[in-house]
């Protein structure tokens, strides 16, 4: 299907690439046939494309990659406002609302979770949820990029807050088996916006033979991992009485870790651990919205510092981030004392290319670089809040919100234009999704 040529002029354009804080105060970027095929200065861009389908005018607007989070569940939006301040929220209440999903309930709210990413200016993400064809189906309508895992375990996760570990073989392969069906459903499907992973829910929900199964079937394959490790104390404590090690060590022996791993959270991992991670070439997902909200932190520091791949996330219950990059840069200068370790540029780049590295996609996607494919981001400059303006990286990372995405471009079609979703209704994407969720809280006792 052909894909229209569009010009995006005088804009602010911060590339992201090579360095995260470098941007043209009067650049141009060009899409064709959903690549991007020149970025630059304004009087040189332009000379070339004088004619095109759309022109964007850019005068008030800041222009970037297309935001990637590295590790996301928007199904989990029927949580929003039910666990924020509950005790034992997690295993208590959340895991054994899961029960009560179908794949029609999950559609619905997969739409709205779609939605509210590109309306934040996320173009694509990395999710891992039951029902993931529902998800696919959702996220393909909305016109996002996912990379996609189907949430495989055999515990019964209802269970896990009384420390009961049982295992249900059949269930756990059961689970494989969709996840499989998966992958040959969609992978590379929605013109390759859609590509799947194998989805090991967790260290501890995932016997060692499912793991091993999971890992095989991966190999064979040729696709990803995307797996919770070192999220919980209650996972930590189960791996050490029963294996005698930490979450990383005990996946470690298993042979488990690779380059194709995404591992998120990693909130409970030492040194060790990290230099394991490190060798391995496995990635991280970090989601620091969540971790104020549950009042754990991991050392992103020392992840940084050992140049493991990170990329940025907002896990589930908002897909705010805008949110999450201060917050990655609130709560590591609480922790170090006020030393400004994280800044804004780093912040960026884990928004940015440090989550197209941490999903492999570094080549296609992360920067506004000829060659790559057309996912952008463009906001408005020309606001109260985001005013005055002297440094673009400053005012976009610590200042501006969903609100200012005014244009989101995905395989270079414009999938949110003047602020509006142009794929599907968004007011009857809203009823519906209210609609499910209502279903599934009318099981709350």
């Amino acid at each position: 299907m052909s894909r229209p040529t569009i010009v995006v002029k005088h804009a602010i354009v911060m590339p992201s690439d090579p360095r995260p804080d470098s941007f043209i105060s009067d650049g141009s970027v060009v899409v064709e046939e959903g690549r991007i095929v020149a970025v630059g200065e304004s009087d040189d861009v332009l000379k070339g494309y004088p004619q095109s389908d759309v022109v964007i005018d850019g005068s008030r607007s800041i222009v970037m990659p297309g935001l990637v989070s590295a590790h996301t569940h928007i199904t989990g939006d029927f949580l929003r406002g039910l666990t924020e301040d509950i005790d034992n929220h997690f295993y208590g209440f959340a895991l054994p609302l899961e029960d009560y999903l179908t794949d029609e309930i999950s559609y619905r709210i997969d739409v709205l979770g779609a939605i509210e990413c590109v309306k934040y200016g996320i173009t694509c993400i990395n999710d891992i949820y039951h029902y993931a064809d529902s998800m696919a189906r959702g996220v393909s309508e909305v016109g996002l990029r996912g990379v996609i895992a189907h949430k495989v375990f055999d515990v019964n996760l209802r269970n896990l807050e009384h420390d009961d570990y049982s295992r249900d073989e059949d269930q756990g392969y059961q689970k494989l088996k969709t996840n499989i069906k998966l992958i040959e459903d969609w992978h590379g499907k929605s013109e390759g916006r859609i590509t799947c992973r194998i989805g090991t829910h967790a260290t501890d929900t995932c016997s060692p033979e499912l793991l091993k199964a999971a890992k095989e079937e991966a190999v064979k394959r040729n696709v990803g991992i995307h797996i919770h490790v070192a999220q919980s104390d209650r996972e930590a404590a189960y791996i050490r009485r029963t294996h005698g090690k930490t979450s990383v060590g005990y996946l470690d022996g298993l042979g488990f870790f690779d380059e194709n791993v995404l591992a998120a959270h990693l909130l409970l991992a030492n040194e060790e651990d990290l230099e394991i991670i490190r060798q391995r070439g496995t990635a991280i997902g970090h989601c620091p919205v969540i971790y104020g909200k549950v009042g754990a932190y991991p050392n992103l520091e020392m992840m940084l510092a050992k140049g493991i791949r990170v990329g940025l996330g907002v896990d589930w219950l908002s897909m705010d981030i805008w949110e999450n990059m201060r917050q990655a840069i609130a709560i590591n200068r609480i922790l170090d004392h006020g030393k400004r370790t994280m800044d804004a540029s780093t912040v960026f780049h884990l928004a940015t290319m440090g989550s197209a590295r941490a999903l492999g996609m570094a080549q296609s996607i992360g920067s506004l670089t000829a060659g790559k494919k057309a996912d952008i981001t463009i906001i408005d400059r020309h606001s109260a809040h985001m005013a005055p303006l002297r440094n673009p990286l400053q005012n976009t990372v610590y200042y501006a919100n969903g609100g200012d995405v005014r244009t989101v471009i995905v395989d270079g079609r414009i999938i949110v234009q003047d602020g509006a979703v142009k794929t599907v209704d968004e007011d009857e994407a809203v009823d519906a999704a209210q609609q499910a969720a209502e279903q599934v809280w009318s099981n709350i006792k």
